[in-house]
């Protein structure tokens, strides 16, 4: 399902990672994506998944949240020859909230008009 890289990560991780990494698209998708990653259970994961979407919402978190984002598809950032040289096995538990989250994404961007 997952075609991996060269890299050791999937073209599917790369784009996801590189559209969070604009802030009109984190923007959208960021309150979808949070729910499925979190998974809130208590008061106090609610009020960090309210703090986040606040955060990702003014222009200075959401600078700084994609930059991070962005980073994430950048050919260093990969640790997968690192982790297989000692023997470690990397697994991605977002894939499938990446690619549910992304596919809402879609549907609002074509929705709205791009900023």
């Amino acid at each position: 399902m997952f075609d991996h890289s060269v890299e050791g990560r999937s073209l599917q991780s790369r784009i996801f990672c590189a559209l969070m990494g604009r802030p009109w698209f984190l923007r959208g998708i960021y309150p979808a994506f949070s729910a499925r990653y979190m998974r809130a259970q208590t008061d106090a994961d609610r009020r960090a998944r309210a703090h986040a979407i606040a955060a990702v919402n003014s222009p200075d978190g959401a600078r700084a949240v994609s930059e991070l984002w962005r980073s994430f598809a950048a050919p260093n950032h990969d640790l997968s020859a690192a982790a297989r040289r000692r023997g470690v096995t990397l697994t991605t538990p977002l894939r499938q909230s990446a690619r549910c989250c992304l596919q809402s994404a879609v549907r609002r961007t074509r929705r709205r008009p791009h900023r």
